[in-house]
């Protein structure tokens, strides 16, 4: 193509332009494939990066004594977390796929902070539950065979309450459940709220709207064994916006989605009647 004194002829423009669209045209499809392909498809995640965003969150924590277990006969302060808390925080990603046959996402992370210096260890996945670490952070503490730990259900979540039914641990003994206790708070890594037991369901009451709680069931055996669920999480609902509408008259109708039991309703004005 040669350039003239008054450079490119329309012909000559017009195949520049075309050229360029098809460019242009097989570079957007090639992106919208690659797109499509990917959307929907969750990632694998490491064992190396589990234990990195656990770190992480334990590094954040260091000064707050509330995240830290404090052994009596052991040299260091314990700071357990689950992946799955480590995913609602944002530091893994939620949809990530977990492919190993040792952990889930109810399995917890474990970084050691050495009382006197103040330094922590390298973080690792407990896989052991028969560990004196496991113990530390699930709360169990046995010396018979468990056939099965305790087990929470879904159960329902409401703006301001938790209702989550468990099935109790069995052990090769059969031993009698003697005490059951249900446990919660805003982190896996601080659970210290207890919640009703009424048969076996645990029931947490005055909670906030749209939030995540998490929780466990621990429970006492005649031996005087302590066995408890994994650590799982589950979120308040949120409470929907009232629908208002003006016409001569105010007329609000309020959303009861997501309220257990009677509401209550208010209305505030900054507008002066007539």
């Amino acid at each position: 193509m040669k350039l003239n004194k008054k450079g490119y002829t329309l012909i000559e423009l017009l195949v520049v332009i075309v050229v360029i669209g098809l460019i242009l045209g097989f570079a957007t499809f090639g992106i919208i494939k690659a797109y499509n392909n990917s959307k929907g498809k969750a990632s694998d995640i490491s064992e190396g990066s589990i234990i990195d965003a656990g770190e992480t969150y334990a590094n954040e924590k260091t000064n707050d004594e509330n995240y830290w277990k404090n052994i009596i006969d052991k040299e260091e302060k314990y700071f357990c977390v689950t992946i799955e808390e480590l995913m609602n925080k944002g530091l893994l990603d939620k949809k990530a796929n977990i492919k190993s046959d040792k952990f889930n996402i109810h399995s917890y992370v474990l970084v050691k902070k050495n009382k006197v210096t103040s330094v922590n260890s390298n973080g690792e996945i407990l896989t052991d539950i028969n560990s004196d670490d496991y113990k530390v952070c699930s709360g169990s503490i046995s010396d018979e065979k468990i056939i099965s730990y305790p087990k929470l259900d879904k159960g329902d979540s409401y703006t301001d309450e938790i209702d989550a039914p468990f099935s109790d641990a069995i052990t090769d003994s059969e031993d009698e459940i003697t005490d059951r206790v249900c446990m919660y708070g805003d982190s896996s890594a601080n659970i210290k709220e207890t919640g009703t037991i009424e048969g076996n369901d645990c029931k947490l009451l005055g909670l906030k709207q749209n939030s995540i709680y998490y929780l466990r069931v621990c429970m006492k055996t005649s031996r005087g064994n302590y066995l408890c669920s994994n650590t799982e999480s589950r979120t308040t609902k949120k409470i929907k916006d009232p629908i208002i509408t003006i016409n001569n008259n105010v007329n609000i109708e309020y959303k009861n989605d997501g309220i257990n039991g009677e509401a209550g309703y208010y209305f505030n004005s900054m507008i002066k009647g007539t």
